[in-house]
């Protein structure tokens, strides 16, 4: 009974089993509450918005919620590389999270006019 269901024999299809994994899906998690607060705060309060600081709400919900995902992603990459976590989530969160980051600094990098 104490057997690990694995899928293709090495990921693991269960909870993380290092504290680096389970920060990344914690991380993940407050992601996934802050970035449909932020689309909840956009739909809702009808605003101009001629620079990104004219709605502090805004920028500090989008702010937060890119922190948490790339936070989530080196999280999880570390978690990976170094602990040696072969959990599907975290490797879900890792891959949700690198994409953030990724989007992140290309909207720096080239922002749109």
């Amino acid at each position: 009974m104490n057997e690990q269901r694995t899928l293709f024999g090495v990921l693991r299809t269960g909870r993380p089993r290092t504290g680096l994994g389970k920060w990344s899906l914690r991380l993940i998690c407050v992601f996934f509450v802050l970035f449909p607060a932020w689309l909840l705060w956009v739909s809702l309060v009808r605003m101009d918005r001629p620079d990104f600081w004219s709605d502090p709400v805004h920028a500090v919900l989008i702010i937060c919620a890119a922190a948490a995902a790339s936070a989530s992603g080196v999280t999880g990459a570390l978690a990976v590389l170094w602990k040696r976590e072969r959990s599907l989530r975290v490797l879900a969160a890792t891959a949700v999270g690198c994409f953030v980051l990724w989007w992140t600094f290309m909207e720096i990098a080239h922002p749109l006019p």
